[in-house]
């Protein structure tokens, strides 16, 4: 809910401020609270014998941290402020059916990379048949410096020299094994695909 570009003095940045305040003490409050009635990482079913806890531990020390009242814009401290978007992680610990889908998320990241090469190997069968089909195609002639009407006439790299123009390869091509898999890899994403499809 915080507002970056605000008024950082403005009721509502205030008022944000305050209840991060509020927010970590009571956050504080509820660690000094499972340390007293579990202890801290002695015996069995210490605090800091389950990960869940040590993750909150880390998300209520950054918490103090940036309580503490001084304004430096050095990186380091940046960055342990950042790590504050941890906070809403906490509720994972209280919801046990959002604990179950993080820890199957976690449990399945080793299968995760035989899918990745499967993908790899599949990307890389079409970057060959790419380059078979379309190597040195993606070429265009760039007309931009050149004040002329005739380009619906240009088909040829010397045609396009003899206007004027600048014979240019598509950033997105087939031209080698890599840059296949670059351009398949894009179209996969569905991010800037459109220029490929043109």
């Amino acid at each position: 809910m915080e507002m970056p570009l605000g008024d950082p003095n403005s009721n509502y940045a205030n008022t944000m401020k305050l209840l991060d305040k509020i927010m970590t003490y009571a956050f504080i409050c509820e660690m000094v609270l499972k340390i007293i009635t579990l202890g801290f990482a002695c015996g069995e079913g210490a605090y800091l014998k389950n990960g869940w806890n040590d993750m909150d531990f880390v998300i209520v020390m950054v918490s103090i941290f940036d309580l503490l009242p001084f304004d430096a814009d050095i990186g380091f401290i940046k960055v342990i402020r950042l790590l504050r978007v941890l906070r809403p992680l906490r509720m994972i610990s209280k919801n046990p059916g959002m604990k179950i889908a993080v820890e199957s998320i976690i449990k399945s990241i080793p299968h995760i990379g035989h899918l990745l090469l499967i993908s790899f190997m599949f990307l890389g069968l079409f970057s060959i048949i790419g380059v078979t089909f379309f190597k040195g195609l993606f070429y265009y002639c760039d007309m931009s410096n050149v004040a002329t009407d005739q380009q619906h006439k240009i088909h040829t790299m010397w045609e396009c020299m003899d206007y004027g123009g600048e014979w240019i390869d598509s950033q997105a091509n087939f031209d080698n094994f890599v840059n296949g898999l670059t351009t398949f890899f894009t179209v996969m994403t569905t991010e800037g695909w459109v220029t490929v499809l043109w």
